[in-house]
């Protein structure tokens, strides 16, 4: 028993971690990867069978608590000035439009598929959550203007528990207790809201005080955080059923807008975790499937599935933005961005299983016809949301420019090189006279820190897809590449080589810069001999576009390494920014 137990982890383990690689290498969507992964090891050829394995139970509880998890980090990363821009679009989006898309989808059901009404009410009620697993990597992946960014964000996140507790009323009234009056069922809204709500804001208190009263050491701020977050879910739902994700969402939202301590160094946890419990989760949901689901992949079932894309979802965003600021190339967009998530495929699980256990009819069609709009809208919004958002012109297309921490001669001149090749630019400082001599220097410029959300999290980014650390604070720089790394990703975050000596420049964050590893002191000591930092011409790079160099100054000639090739220069020293280049020849360019 135990080496089967094994040998299945070990299996759902390089599935997930497989698909997940084979979806960075093609471009394709990671979940729909591992919905596929799933099927084809579940249902397809058998070698994967999860309740048999585990025990249907533990699957389930598992899943429960990943989901929590994923929802508090989630919500852990919401932000209310972030909803200035938007107005009254998420709150809409998340009730009126929430609603909408309900209606629309249980009809279709209805209509189309021939479901009952109540089954059709439960399936639309699941169907109007999407989830911060597919919207966020999306998100990254599109790179939308900053207030589309923020509403969806927004509505992935809050709509999930809204979802999820909508799901358990239409069930506990339309299956259990159909002749519940309508003043006992408003109160049993009421408890399920308030039980929620209050013991998530109870977790995000007593979280908070321990931090602030210093009753935890740093080491244990992580694991403290993770096991509240499954007690105030569990806790939750004991205390009413399905109030958890409700519990979570409130507890990550109130800490995450909190202002008595620091939170930010809890989310440390969030990357590497999230893609492990996602591809364990989506591994695990559909290898449960049984290979009978497959005669309900009908033309009917796809046309159900079609209308929630073509006509729920457009319906549900013009009705949130019918008095909104947004412009109709924008309320397209969100019309056309909505893949469900592990929320739908973990929460309609355990419907569909209660279904089951008490004797009623619809548990597969509910769990099958769930995993297909998973894939399809997976499919569908993966491969068309970037597509769609360029010819609305509200995302940036592979943008290049810069954002560089330090408005002194080193971060002014190589804004200036790097604005010369066409790449935009804008310079960070505290220090407002350097902000002003960037600016008067013909450079964008901001008076705010390199590394604090609060003063960051408002700039205009458009067109910026890279980070340079240039201070001549190596603890700036730190912090100052951690805070960025998450928006651009490793292979764009930049800094100069660290001045204190004893450190290893490949055990600090970010990529350092230059070639050989250039150090702020070094720089500006180069500036101040006559060196100058310019740009070059592509044909002096073999092919590639342009990068910035180190010319003159009394330092010593190296030679550029491109794909191979040692090619000399009349140039002393290469900073390693090379614009418009694949990251793998930008990597081999930069060895030296």
């Amino acid at each position: 028993m135990e080496s089967g137990v094994m040998q299945g982890l070990v299996l759902v383990l390089l599935l997930g971690v497989g698909a997940q690689w084979i979806a960075w290498r093609t471009r394709l969507p990671g979940i729909l990867l591992l919905l596929l992964a799933g099927i084809v090891a579940g249902p397809v050829t058998g070698i994967l069978k999860p309740d048999e394995t585990f025990g249907r139970d533990v699957v389930l509880s598992v899943a429960s608590l990943a989901v929590s998890i994923i929802l508090f980090e989630g919500a852990l990363s919401l932000k209310f000035r972030e909803l200035k821009a938007t107005g009254a679009v998420v709150p809409l989006l998340v009730t009126v439009g929430l609603a909408a898309g309900w209606a629309v989808g249980a009809s279709a059901a209805v209509l189309i598929a021939g479901f009952e009404l109540r089954l059709a009410l439960l399936w639309g009620a699941l169907m109007t959550v999407s989830g911060p697993t597919v919207i966020l990597p999306l998100l990254r992946q599109v790179r939308p203007v900053a207030r589309l960014r923020s509403i969806l964000k927004w509505e992935s996140i809050v709509a999930d528990p809204i979802g999820a507790i909508l799901a358990v009323i239409v069930f506990e009234i339309a299956y259990l207790q159909p002749d519940l009056p309508t003043n006992q069922a408003a109160l049993m809204i009421v408890k399920l809201l308030a039980t929620g709500t209050g013991i998530g804001l109870g977790g995000a208190a007593l979280i908070v005080i321990a931090l602030r009263r210093f009753w935890v050491p740093d080491h244990l701020h992580v694991p403290l955080t993770l096991g509240l977050v499954v007690g105030v879910y569990s806790i939750s739902n004991m205390a009413f059923h399905e109030s958890g994700l409700l519990a979570v969402t409130a507890m990550g939202l109130v800490m995450a807008n909190q202002s008595l301590v620091k939170v930010e160094h809890i989310l440390e946890f969030k990357e590497n975790l999230r893609v492990l419990l996602i591809s364990t989760l989506f591994i695990l949901l559909s290898a449960r499937l049984e290979p009978t689901v497959a005669r309900l992949i009908t033309p009917t079932s796809i046309v159900v599935i079609l209308v929630l894309i073509v006509v729920a979802r457009p319906v549900t965003v013009f009705v949130s933005t019918a008095f909104s600021s947004l412009k109709w190339h924008e309320r397209l967009f969100l019309a056309g961005v909505m893949p469900r998530g592990i929320v739908a495929a973990a929460v309609s699980t355990v419907f569909a299983l209660r279904l089951t256990e008490t004797r009623l009819s619809g548990g597969e069609e509910l769990a099958t016809y769930s995993i297909l709009t998973i894939v399809i809208t997976v499919f569908i919004y993966g491969l068309g949301a970037a597509p769609l958002a360029r010819y609305l012109k509200v995302a940036d297309e592979d943008p290049q420019g810069v954002v560089i921490a330090g408005a002194d001669d080193v971060g002014i001149r190589l804004g200036l090189a790097l604005q010369k090749l066409g790449q935009r630019v804008l310079l960070l400082d505290i220090d407002p006279a350097k902000v002003a001599q960037a600016e008067k220097a013909g450079l964008q410029a901001a008076e705010c820190s390199a590394f604090d959300d609060h003063s960051t999290s408002d700039l205009d980014l458009r067109g910026i897809g890279r980070f340079i650390g240039a201070t001549p604070s190596d603890e700036v720089n730190d912090l100052a590449v951690v805070h960025w790394t998450p928006h651009f990703g490793r292979a764009n975050v930049f800094r100069l080589n660290p001045n204190r000596k004893a450190d290893d420049p490949h055990n600090n964050h970010g990529r350092v810069l230059g070639s050989p590893a250039l150090k702020h002191g070094q720089v500006l000591e180069a500036l101040h001999n006559g060196g100058s930092i310019e740009a070059i011409n592509a044909e002096d790079l073999n092919s590639h576009e342009g990068a910035i160099v180190l010319a003159s100054g009394n330092m010593k000639r190296y030679s550029l390494h491109s794909k191979g090739t040692k090619t000399a220069t009349d140039l002393e020293t290469i900073v390693a920014i090379i614009p418009s280049v694949p990251d793998q020849n930008r990597s081999e360019i930069m060895s030296s």
